[in-house]
């Protein structure tokens, strides 16, 4: 076997050092986009809305305008007996162009150990739908409110549905947030009305 010279000792070990060098400094560089995409679609920043106050959030003033609990006391409503319907109704006043601000709309229930509810994507039958609704008729959900480009200077409803467990709505607290405001979002104390 022949040993190496030190020429090329020297060179194996420049390799080798350069290797441990621009392999981290590779992976900064590669994923720098990602981290900040991730970090963007997180909901780090909490602003609390006490009941019945607006907040100002990506271009409108946001209010919670129901929070409505269904545990089922009607007989055409038939659900488990250890969950419940919630309906929750934000009321936003447009104050500037908000088309891009709103993209990806989040409306979403956490309780206090931190558990997120995502909002149920169902139609329902007409007369259920006059029994849960406060005023007997649907509103458009968060992610599709953004759709029917709202001027400034109008009001927008967003309604969404939930079926939570009942022995987390104790600490239940709407939470809304979108990509042109995140990573701030807004978190909503609400007072309950129940059916």
């Amino acid at each position: 076997m022949i040993s190496p010279v030190p020429a090329e000792k020297r060179a194996r070990r420049l390799c080798l050092a350069a290797v441990f060098l621009l392999l981290p400094l590779t992976f900064a560089v590669e994923s720098h986009g990602s981290l900040a995409s991730l970090l963007l679609a997180r909901e780090l920043v909490a602003e609390d809305v006490p009941s019945g106050k607006a907040a100002p959030y990506a271009g409108g003033e946001w209010r919670l305008d129901t929070f409505k609990v269904v545990t089922g006391g009607d007989p055409r409503l038939v659900m488990p007996q250890d969950r419940a319907l919630v309906v929750a109704r934000l009321r936003v006043e447009v104050l500037q162009e908000v088309a891009e601000l709103w993209q990806m709309c989040r409306f979403s229930l956490v309780d206090a150990e931190g558990r997120r509810w995502l909002p149920l994507f169902l139609t329902l039958p007409g007369d259920i739908e006059r029994l849960i609704e406060p005023d007997g008729h649907s509103a458009p959900s968060c992610g599709s409110v953004v759709l029917s480009k709202p001027s400034p200077g109008s009001q927008v409803t967003i309604e969404e549905k939930f079926l939570v467990p009942r022995a987390a709505l104790a600490t239940m607290t709407p939470v809304v947030s979108t990509a042109g405001a995140r990573p701030h979002y807004l978190r909503f104390k609400p007072s309950t009305s129940a059916l």
